[in-house]
């Protein structure tokens, strides 16, 4: 895989809907390719913190109907990227030193929730 995250990229994480493939790396890249399309469509590196390992990866759709992703990140940061500008729309970050976030989920009805016991945080979610 190549573009701004480097010609290979070791995969922490994976995420597939319909025929969006999205990767995630060690070092915080992000890889979007349609499955159904030659090449890479999106490459990017979120973070270049020494820990930088992307934990998940969820594909949704917003309730307007936009195709969005979430990507959790050992820098403590929670990432929303629209897919049709593939554009980082919102980003949220704890403290640092209090805990990474190693996963999260979407509900169907586009209210994203965490796993996370902070409710602070779950609320931030709720309002994405």
């Amino acid at each position: 895989m190549e573009g701004d995250a480097g010609p290979q990229t070791q995969v922490s994480t994976l995420a597939v809907l319909d025929n969006l493939l999205i990767a995630g790396g060690f070092q915080g890249e992000i890889i979007c390719k349609y499955l159904d399309r030659p090449g890479v469509t999106f490459c990017t590196r979120t973070t270049y913190d020494d820990n930088a390992i992307t934990n998940a990866i969820e594909i949704y759709d917003n309730p307007s109907g936009a195709v969005h992703f979430m990507a959790t990140n050992n820098d403590c940061g929670v990432r929303v990227f629209d897919m049709e500008r593939f554009q980082l729309i919102k980003f949220l970050q704890k403290n640092r030193g209090e805990w990474e976030n190693q996963n999260m989920h979407c509900s169907n009805y586009g209210a994203n929730k965490s796993n996370l016991e902070q409710t602070k945080f779950e609320d931030e979610y709720r309002k994405m």
